[in-house]
């Protein structure tokens, strides 16, 4: 009776502290939380500010450009303002401005759309690579380092005993985050514990 009465003692003392450890994980996920809240509050109100300059200046830009066009346009020597007549002001070479400047703009944009369309593209493609890359990872990184640690002829018997540490750990690890996602869904149970999930 001693016996069963200790057992349960300390029983009740795991599970407490399991859930205390629990709540301390808990604590330190919401305090993460709160610094990541306060960060991405200031990075906002930056961007905020930055993107109301940006707006001031391409204000400032629309505003001032139709004048300086028109400046530029009549102050080119392709106008004679001496002529008595304004039916005589352009010179005959007053073709060769819009023969230059009209395939030039399209040219120019032309290159501008297909640039956007490539580097978009390109984008695509990085983002496809860095997916395949991280899906391949999880599966290739634990295999290709047992591998190495199996194959050193240095290590001997340490590398099995490294292996056997290693895939402890890591059962460790998924233990506890499942024990964690239960706890937060409500789920667990007072008699779970990690000799249960070690046969899950």
């Amino acid at each position: 009776l001693e016996h069963a009465l200790l057992c349960e003692n300390i029983q009740t003392r795991l599970q407490a502290q399991q859930q205390v450890v629990f709540n301390l994980i808990a604590q330190d996920d919401t305090k993460i939380n709160i610094s990541l809240a306060k960060d991405s509050r200031e990075i906002a109100a930056a961007s905020k500010q930055d993107s109301s300059a940006m707006k001031i200046i391409a204000m400032l830009t629309t505003l001032f450009l139709p004048g300086t066009f028109m400046a530029t346009f009549f102050a080119m020597p392709l106008f004679d303002w001496q002529k008595p007549s304004i039916y005589h002001v352009t010179t005959r070479y007053f073709w060769v401005y819009w023969a230059v400047t009209g395939p030039l703009t399209l040219a120019t944009m032309v290159m501008v759309i297909s640039w956007a369309y490539w580097h978009r593209s390109h984008l695509r493609a990085e983002a496809w690579r860095a997916r395949k890359g991280t899906d391949g990872e999880t599966t290739g990184d634990d295999s290709t380092s047992n591998e190495e640690e199996m194959s050193d002829p240095d290590n001997g018997e340490n590398s099995a005993e490294l292996v056997e540490r290693e895939r402890q750990g890591k059962w460790f690890s998924k233990a506890i985050l499942r024990r964690r996602q239960l706890w937060r869904k409500g789920n667990i149970k007072k008699q779970d514990d990690p000799e249960s999930l070690r046969d899950e």
